[in-house]
């Protein structure tokens, strides 16, 4: 099941639904099934002072490796495959302080100079903006990116998204790529599986055709020998690839998404961007948003879905003008650099 990509918890509850208990009689978990399904044992290899603990590793010295100590269960391009599958099911690690932040857009903004925009306040706490961390850091110099009020740039990130993303007919599309997608690896499978037959069939034949040469006397065993073991071979190996086939088409084999049902979420999405927590509504935001990047007037959004067939340029982003929040000048007082202007160009007499 691994092979073909199915996580551990899917497994563990697999095993237990079929009344399957460990070596000590308990339930499977998911770290269980972890455990094994990364262990190099079941490769025929043998590890020895790897563990974290173990006292050679705590005197950096590094784990002694024996392949082949014993018969292999599992082959070893198996098991890199396994590795490989859990490894892209792994989620992004993400820095610790993104998650907790308040600010909805942190881990997602970035300035066009190429670095990430971080949370501002200012008038001791009363004012919340986003800024260029190279600016902050470095200064107007490095970057002269302005600061963005961050409920202003929040709610217009949210409103276009609620327009242009969570939208009947966008989901409808979605829905309609995911069953296109889903058709075409269903049909895939099929013919994989008739070629496995068709072969299947023809490895039996011969084999038929060689005992039968056997049983008449026509011919030796020790010159068919050699023969019948590669065709044996090659029988188990399509054997295995028939069994891993059915699999994933069991696995794979989920009906057409609804698009009514798909309809009905709708109203809740774009209800969890409002009235959701900070954290929740910013996971909701990683599913589908890749980054969000501010240039000038304009932030230009990227999607991990594909948008819809209108947007410009064909890419899976959207580029959403914006106003900054300062007046004149791009400071937050209009026209308050006139009047410094005007009130340094004014003369003053001494009051005798």
């Amino acid at each position: 099941m691994a092979y073909i990509g199915v996580g551990c918890k899917e497994i563990a509850k697999a095993l237990n639904k079929e009344g399957l208990r460990t070596a000590k009689g308990e339930r499977w978990g998911r770290v269980t099934v972890h455990k094994i399904l990364t262990n190099e044992a079941y490769c025929g290899t043998l590890i020895w002072g790897g563990k974290k603990g173990h006292p050679a590793a705590r005197r950096g010295e590094l784990p002694v490796r024996v392949d082949n100590a014993w018969p292999a269960l599992v082959s070893r391009e198996i098991f890199e495959t396994i590795q490989k599958n859990m490894s892209e099911k792994r989620p992004a690690k993400i820095h610790p302080r993104t998650v907790p932040s308040p600010y909805l857009l942190s881990g997602l903004l970035f300035c066009s100079c190429g670095s990430a925009m971080i949370g501002h306040s200012a008038k001791s706490g009363r004012h919340f903006y986003y800024l260029c961390s190279r600016n902050y850091k470095q200064g107007k110099e490095a970057c002269n990116s302005k600061m963005i009020k961050k409920q202003y740039l929040e709610k217009a990130i949210i409103d276009q998204i609620k327009q242009r993303v969570l939208t009947d007919d966008n989901l409808e599309e979605l829905v309609n790529l995911v069953n296109e997608e889903m058709d075409i690896v269903s049909h895939n499978l099929r013919e994989r599986l008739t070629n496995i037959e068709y072969e299947s069939n023809d490895v039996r034949n011969r084999l038929a055709r060689l005992y039968d040469a056997l049983e008449t006397g026509k011919f030796d065993y020790e010159d068919l020998a050699p023969r019948i073991k590669e065709l044996k071979s090659r029988q188990d190996e399509l054997s295995k690839t028939k069994i891993l086939t059915e699999a994933e088409m069991t696995v794979r084999g989920i009906k057409d998404l609804d698009k009514e049902t798909i309809k009905s979420y709708v109203s809740d999405l774009r209800q969890l961007l409002e009235e959701t927590e900070a954290i929740e509504r910013k996971s909701f935001l990683r599913s589908f948003v890749k980054k969000i990047v501010v240039e000038d007037m304009q932030v230009t959004i990227y999607y991990t879905l594909p948008m819809p067939r209108d947007s410009s340029g064909g890419e899976d982003k959207e580029v959403l003008p914006i106003v900054t929040s300062g007046g004149a000048e791009g400071i937050r007082t209009p026209d308050l650099l006139r009047a410094r202007e005007a009130l340094s160009q004014l003369s003053y007499s001494p009051v005798c």
